[in-house]
């Protein structure tokens, strides 16, 4: 999906009647016909722009950056300000978005099986080490 895609996307979900491109400008500091350019895809931002709408859409900046790519990163050293929140993956993210999507009901079965399976993770790992601890003192 394409960065105009994306934040038209982001731009919708904001709030429930999403956010005009004056809003998003003044919340961002990035100029309206910057957005508009975005949008339409004429452009493509630099990476302190995608920074200053990912934070003012309270979304992470991957998902404005690459989009199309997994497990994009940016470049934050190019860019004049670092995020104030951790920065996930697209894997992540896209976990994180049907999460959000489950009922309550859902979401807690989904977590009490996320428990059984590291529990069972958790057992299998310490029985390898302990094989491991075996295999070095014989």
């Amino acid at each position: 999906m394409s960065i105009a895609n994306q934040l038209d996307k982001a731009m919708k979900n904001y709030r429930p009647n999403g956010i005009t491109q004056a809003e998003l400008s003044a919340l961002s500091g990035v100029p309206q016909p910057t957005i508009s350019r975005t949008l339409s895809g004429d452009s493509t931002p630099e990476t302190k722009t995608i920074l200053k709408l990912a934070k003012a859409l309270n979304i992470s900046p991957l998902e404005l950056e690459s989009a199309y790519q997994t497990n994009a990163t940016i470049d934050f050293q190019a860019a004049e300000t670092k995020p104030s929140y951790p920065i996930i993956t697209l894997d992540e993210q896209s976990l994180l978005d049907t999460y959000r999507r489950l009922t309550k009901d859902q979401r807690g079965e989904l977590l009490q099986r996320a428990k059984a399976v590291k529990q069972a993770n958790d057992v299998i790992i310490a029985e390898l080490a302990g094989k491991e601890n075996n295999e070095t003192n014989h």
